[in-house]
């Protein structure tokens, strides 16, 4: 038996959520949903149902990326580079920016052959090392 962290109850029939708490059936069905992404249990205040032509998703306040985007990050093999704040995509050697919270610029990614020689030269002794191992 384990007690449910929400109603202090004890309970054989529990979830544990994305914080590890133990919550009882009963709660967890008036309180919790199902992130379809990230198989999680999260709070419903968390949750966001996302309906697309051919399929409902229930998606966490973590996971819920436009799918467009979803799709796209999924597609791409990135790194980061953490000394000059963006990311690469080792398949097509596309440079991305990062935004103020480390979120990726798809819309504004450069080769690599167009950086500049000023962004190289920034880049750490690290982030080198990175590059020349996935070259």
């Amino acid at each position: 038996m384990k007690q449910c962290n929400c109603c202090k109850e004890s309970t054989l029939d529990y979830i544990i959520d994305a914080q590890d708490n133990i919550v009882c059936d009963e709660c967890g069905i008036k309180d919790y949903c199902f992130c379809d992404e990230c198989g999680e249990y999260v709070k419903t205040e968390s949750c966001e149902v996302i309906e697309d032509r051919w399929d409902v998703s229930v998606v966490c306040d973590k996971c819920s990326l436009p799918i467009e985007v979803t799709k796209i990050l999924n597609s791409l093999s990135l790194i980061p580079l953490d000394s000059v704040g963006c990311y690469i995509d080792t398949k097509s050697w596309i440079v991305y920016p990062c935004k103020g919270n480390k979120e990726i610029d798809l819309d504004n990614g450069v080769h690599l052959d167009d950086c500049t020689e000023e962004w190289l030269s920034e880049m750490s002794t690290s982030d080198l090392l990175i590059l020349a191992h996935k070259l």
